[in-house]
């Protein structure tokens, strides 16, 4: 006798409603990831059609025709913004950026003047170091091995 191994042996239980939540969440990410990438495509067409209609509507005076991209770009800046979870979560790192750049405590003059020094005198030293290996390398190899000086 064979096993059938194409029905499973034990029967599936029905899942439990978190493991379900948690399925339809994935899911309706996956729909808005989806979403999000309909409305970034008709941003860049919006500004596509912006550029398009200032260069064929060339009889136009130049400040009528500049108001196409004007406009195309502020409509995608709109969807990207407002209706798109990619520009409000950029929004909200920007948001809470600054927030911590108020939380900076920013040293006094003194020590920033005291530590740009030691900064400018540790590059010093160590290219005079670096300065004195290379002629001690180059005086071992040129003078001593190679003969040439």
């Amino acid at each position: 006798m064979t096993k059938d191994y194409t029905k499973p042996s034990v029967p599936r239980k029905a899942m439990s409603k978190s493991a379900e939540a948690k399925v339809r969440q994935k899911e309706e990410q996956k729909r808005n990831r989806t979403l999000d990438k309909v409305k970034l495509v008709l941003a860049l067409l919006l500004v596509a059609a912006g550029v398009f209609a200032y260069y064929f509507f060339a009889t136009l005076p130049n400040y009528v025709r500049v108001l196409f991209p004007v406009l195309g770009v502020a409509a995608a800046i709109v969807i990207v913004f407002f209706f798109c979870a990619f520009g409000r979560d950029l929004v909200t790192y920007i948001r809470e950026a600054a927030q911590e750049m108020r939380k900076v405590v920013w040293p006094d003059k003194p020590t920033t003047l005291r530590m740009t020094l030691t900064v400018v005198a540790f590059v010093a030293v160590l290219a005079l170091f670096m300065l004195l290996a290379d002629s001690l390398i180059s005086w071992v190899l040129f003078d001593l091995l190679l003969k040439r000086g």
